[in-house]
């Protein structure tokens, strides 16, 4: 295995000043105390998640089936897994729990096929054991601090979620050919490929080529990566790309639509972050849920995408003009990408307004794309007026399977200029 090796860090490196002899080991010492505590933390918080990675890449079924449904919970807009009031609502109405909660919950929540429930829910006997399996999964996710005494999921439930659905869209891009070169070589806007050359001081760590770097140190046969092996690559002249993904979590979007959205926004922030370009979120129903500008943290987007629960009502103008306030100052491409499944009907004149935020998004130099799934006709005509305005591209989505690789086909367009 192939360690990097910077050699030892000399005072100036360590920040340190003052008299030297006992008194600058004694201020050393303390200074090292600090971060090995602080560092300890972050490498419990790792080892869990790394836990947690390893009980997903190995299919563990209890773990999958926890991550499932919490996973569901979040996209069916379900608040708890209180036992009593799952089971309650199984029995007083059994159709309109399956609408609340989708076969899938229900499964994954009481070992039964939904069928089977359906046709046994008036015998008492089922009724009991129903009861006893369902307090069984609730109060083992809670054992294994994925839900709180309340049965409300907890932070540790979420990034389970997160896993899941993480390596869900890695498996489908792979499947769907996007991790061949397309996906993986560095290219500039103009379409060059960018050149790799020797680490320098003040490079950011993230420039390191790390492949370059370890075929140099085993051309020069050594054990280690020593500084000099350090390759960065070299940065074309061009502006990043921001991106905002704008998701519709309007009541509407329960279930399917908002899990297929999740994964592509997944595979949006993995892909661009990898591109060295930069990807913000913001959710919106009747009001702005969630907003996180342009960034190149990963784990953050992809916990805050999983964690989106669908709402209420349609604002389209309101998403728009927030996801405007998002971008940073300064050139380079900015871009909107709003999937939604609606006509908005937040406001006193809402399509006028969506058309009035669609202008102001244009003056300011922002590009935006609409992502409509299932539009009716208003609908869709609404959204190719939204689209002219914003100099970006429609794409009537009618097989949810394939929302990634639209959302990464409009990357690569826009990127592409």
């Amino acid at each position: 295995m192939v360690h990097f090796d910077s050699g030892r860090p000399d005072a100036d490196d360590c920040g340190l000043s003052g008299p030297q002899g006992r008194e600058e080991a004694g201020i050393e010492r303390a200074a090292e105390l600090e971060p090995i505590e602080e560092l300890k933390g972050r490498l419990a918080r790792q080892d869990e998640e790394d836990k947690l990675m390893h009980s997903v890449l190995e299919n563990d079924s209890q773990t999958l089936e926890q991550a499932k449904l919490i996973m569901d919970s979040f996209d069916r807009g379900i608040g708890s897994f209180t036992p009593d009031i799952i089971f309650r609502n199984i029995v007083r109405n059994y159709r309109l729990a399956k609408r609340l909660y989708g076969e899938r919950f229900l499964r994954a929540v009481s070992g039964h096929d939904p069928r089977y429930i359906e046709d046994n829910i008036p015998v008492p006997e089922f009724r009991r054991e129903l009861q006893e399996r369902i307090r069984q999964s609730a109060d083992g996710m809670r054992r294994e601090g994925l839900l709180d005494r309340e049965y409300v999921v907890e932070e540790k439930g979420t990034r389970l979620a997160a896993l899941m659905l993480y390596a869900e869209e890695l498996d489908d891009l792979v499947g769907k050919g996007h991790f061949g070169e397309k996906i993986s070589r560095m290219v500039s806007r103009a379409g060059e490929r960018e050149e790799e050359r020797a680490f320098r001081k003040g490079d950011r760590y993230r420039a390191i080529a790390l492949r370059k770097t370890i075929k140099r140190a085993v051309r020069r046969s050594r054990p280690k990566v020593r500084p000099e092996d350090l390759m960065a690559y070299d940065h074309a002249a061009h502006g990043k790309a921001s991106i905002v993904y704008a998701i519709d979590a309007s009541a509407s979007m329960k279930g399917d639509k908002i899990r297929m959205a999740k994964k592509a926004g997944i595979a949006l922030s993995f892909n661009a972050i990898e591109h060295r370009d930069q990807v913000g979120l913001l959710v919106f129903g009747s009001e702005v849920i969630e907003a996180i500008g342009p960034c190149d943290d990963f784990p953050l987007l992809l916990h805050r995408i999983v964690s989106v629960r669908p709402g209420a009502q349609t604002n389209l103008q309101g998403s728009i003009r927030r996801a405007v306030s998002l971008f940073p100052a300064g050139e380079g491409t900015k871009h909107v990408v709003l999937l939604t499944d609606a006509l908005p009907n937040v406001g006193e004149v809402p399509e006028k307004e969506t058309l009035d935020a669609a202008a102001a998004a244009a003056a300011a130099g922002i590009t935006l794309s609409v992502i409509g799934l299932s539009l009716d006709e208003a609908g869709e005509r609404l959204a190719r007026r939204i689209v002219g305005i914003g100099q970006g591209r429609l794409y009537a989505a009618t097989d949810l399977t394939g929302l990634d690789t639209i959302i990464l086909e409009d990357y690569d367009r826009t990127v592409a200029g």
